[in-house]
């Protein structure tokens, strides 16, 4: 079941980035071609504009729940990488259950919020 949840997991990611702008598919953070995909990443240093336009949307990228990994793992000290990359990223769940309407309603407000960006929109050097 898990490796059908998977599969569909990661067909839906595939088919998301396939409905994408050329300029929003520059946010998108690459993952592995056989990576079952729990979240859609965007990196972008306009997060918080991007958010909140999706919200505008009715996208909602909810917690960010990848935010205290090192805490959750028991790492203590600093981790400045980890640190910039969460305050430039987005997540948009991906699950096994998202309809192509529904892919189709996320990827056109992602396109539109990454056009009213304009120029400004580039990707954070990672």
């Amino acid at each position: 079941r898990n490796d059908e949840q998977n599969a569909a997991r990661r067909q839906n990611a595939n088919t998301l980035l396939g409905m994408l702008s050329d300029e929003a598919r520059k946010l998108c953070l690459d993952a592995a071609p056989d990576h079952g995909r729990y979240f859609f990443v965007l990196v972008s240093p306009h997060r918080a504009h991007l958010t909140a336009t999706l919200l505008r949307s009715g996208v909602d990228t909810g917690k960010q729940i990848m935010r205290n990994c090192p805490e959750l793992l028991g790492m203590g000290g600093d981790f400045p990488a980890t640190d910039q990359a969460f305050a430039h990223s987005l997540q948009i769940p991906v699950h096994s259950a998202l309809t192509h309407k529904d892919m189709v309603f996320v990827a056109n407000a992602i396109n539109r919020a990454v056009a009213e960006l304009g120029a400004e929109s580039k990707p954070v050097k990672q």
